[in-house]
């Protein structure tokens, strides 16, 4: 274990650890976040302070305390978004997804300049571009619920188009083409080079993606109805399901942890609700499910299939209750009279 102090000098390590914990944590102080142009420049001034100790430090020591900076920048920056949206009298929604796109930008602009955090960038991009549809529908005086409904439906199902779109932004494609192309070789540290970028990019992906759909599902299930209850449970099962395809933990983990905030907020929303009887029913179920998978019939079928069927038989319904809670079922029903 190394010393914080080498011959009386500080470590460059421990200075921008100590300094990204100053600046997350004042971060929480009232006056940083009271609703006034003078916090608003503030917040600005900090988001500065943290991107010039990040390029200080990127030279000087590894990338943990750089993505911690930045991650200090990115949460100012939020902070700034929100405060000037609020103090131009926009609703909420708007608010929070101009504070995630702010955060985006900022530490998108840097992470590509600096070569480091590319997992908290790609996250926030990601979220970034959720929020905003969701503001954008909003903003054209539409139901709130419509796009978190829909949204995060997409993109779990979508969620396997990933791996592709991160082998693109790790360079691996253009690699491929050369190869393949123009008869050209491409050097082995170009390659584990751009297989790590590629990790990185789809582990921030699926981070973004998953915030997302959490947020929705747990906002639906505060919010609304029967329906969007149900439709939130079968979103959660189908980002357990879909967690499947991939085989790290550390890129399983993001899915299988917003499954398990929603089914959380389910939980808490049905005994708020009285439904009593329902956990227990759940209990029952999942302790079925599991003997079942542990019979040996099953596993000479294999719980793979046995998987894979259930995650097309809980998209489908899934959908079905998307159309349902959308009220897209109520306007097809008048079209199809003559």
């Amino acid at each position: 274990m190394t010393e914080d102090r080498l011959g009386g000098t500080l470590q460059p390590a421990f200075a921008l650890w100590s300094a990204a914990t100053v600046l997350g944590g004042a971060i929480l102080l009232p006056a940083a976040r009271s609703a006034t142009w003078t916090a608003t420049a503030t917040a600005g001034l900090a988001v500065v302070v943290a991107l010039l100790l990040a390029w200080w430090g990127r030279r000087r020591t590894g990338s943990g305390p750089v993505t911690a900076l930045l991650a200090a920048a990115g949460a100012w920056a939020a902070l700034a978004g929100w405060l000037s949206t609020v103090l131009l009298d926009r609703v909420p929604v708007v608010a929070v997804a101009a504070a995630i796109v702010c955060a985006a930008g900022i530490v998108t602009i840097a992470s590509r300049l600096l070569g480091v955090g590319r997992p908290l960038a790609t996250a926030l991009l990601v979220a970034a571009m959720v929020a905003a549809v969701v503001a954008v529908w909003v903003a054209l005086g539409s139901d709130v619920r419509q796009p978190l409904r829909i949204v995060p439906v997409l993109v779990v199902l979508g969620v396997g188009l990933l791996p592709r779109f991160a082998l693109g932004a790790g360079g691996l494609a253009e690699a491929s083409f050369r190869l393949r192309a123009a008869a050209q070789s491409v050097p082995p540290e170009q390659v584990d080079r751009s297989l790590r970028i590629a990790e990185e990019h789809l582990l921030g992906g699926l981070t973004g993606l998953a915030a997302g759909a959490g947020v929705c599902g747990a906002v639906l299930i505060g919010t609304g109805d029967y329906r969007d209850i149900a439709l939130a449970f079968g979103l959660a099962l189908l980002l357990w399901l879909r967690s499947r395809l991939f085989e790290r933990t550390g890129q399983q983990l993001p899915l299988r942890l917003a499954s398990g905030a929603i089914l959380l907020s389910g939980a808490i929303r049905v005994l708020l609700l009285g439904w009593a009887w329902v956990l227990p029913a759940a209990l029952g179920a999942v302790l079925v499910l599991t003997m079942a998978f542990g019979a040996r019939r099953v596993r000479r079928v294999g719980r793979s299939r046995l998987l894979r069927v259930a995650e097309i038989l809980v998209a489908a319904a899934t959908v079905a209750v998307l159309v349902a809670a959308t009220g897209l079922a109520e306007l097809a029903d008048p079209l199809a009279k003559p």
